[in-house]
């Protein structure tokens, strides 16, 4: 076992219904309040985007708004979350009345001799326009091995954002469905299902692409 720890700050909005759709409308408000946070909206003053994996990212979980800051993102984000006391959704003024927090440490990486299994309970977007053409291209099992590559590409990628280094081969394996999803007026190719991996990370945890937005996250399946 290799692995390193990670603070991660959670807090979740229980008293309020909000569609999924509306995640990239939270991440909008709460970085127009605090603007002087890039963790908060992975953009340059000038508008340019940050490539780096985030460290705040926004959920709507089971109808719920779910924010979760990691390191220093949860830092940040318990400098001034509790002083919130409203989400404005649409033109909506959606007031907070209750506020559920936890911090905790959590396990993060590689583990040579067991496997984990998580769910996505949000869609996880994996494919690229270049990786989208192979993927509509391929059969059914070349389909579920570019999956698994890209999936094993996703946790490197997450690992180099917190500085850790996998010195050990992944090894994964991919239940997934396509689901189609729109997104800003276009239908994009999505995957629900589960996966097993060698590898800890912390539930809700986002993986590929958008998980500022809340695509990605998984939770561990318990057995």
């Amino acid at each position: 076992m290799n692995f390193m720890n990670i603070k991660v700050f959670k807090i979740s909005f229980s008293d309020m219904e909000i569609e999924r759709r509306n995640t990239a409308k939270i991440r909008a408000y709460i970085a127009s309040r605090h603007p002087e946070y890039s963790e908060l909206h992975n953009h340059k003053p000038d508008g340019r985007p940050i490539y780096r994996y985030p460290v705040i990212q926004y959920k709507v979980i089971n109808g719920r708004a779910v924010i979760i800051g990691y390191n220093e993102g949860g830092d940040i984000l318990e400098s001034f979350i509790l002083e919130e006391e409203k989400l404005i959704i649409n033109g909506h003024v959606l007031d907070i009345n209750e506020k559920y927090i936890t911090k905790k440490i959590e396990r993060f990486g590689v583990c040579d001799n067991e496997l984990f299994e998580y769910k996505f309970i949000n869609p996880w977007f994996a494919l690229n326009s270049e990786n989208y053409q192979k993927y509509i291209e391929n059969n059914a099992i070349e389909k579920i091995k570019l999956l698994e590559k890209i999936l094993i590409g996703n946790i490197i990628s997450i690992a180099k954002g917190f500085g850790y280094t996998i010195k050990s081969q992944l090894e994964c394996r991919l239940m997934v469905n396509p689901i189609e999803i729109k997104l800003k007026d276009k239908i994009m190719l999505g995957f629900n299902g589960s996966f097993l991996i060698n590898f800890k990370l912390p539930d809700l945890m986002g993986i590929g692409k958008m998980v500022s937005r809340g695509f990605g996250a998984v939770e561990t399946i318990c057995r």
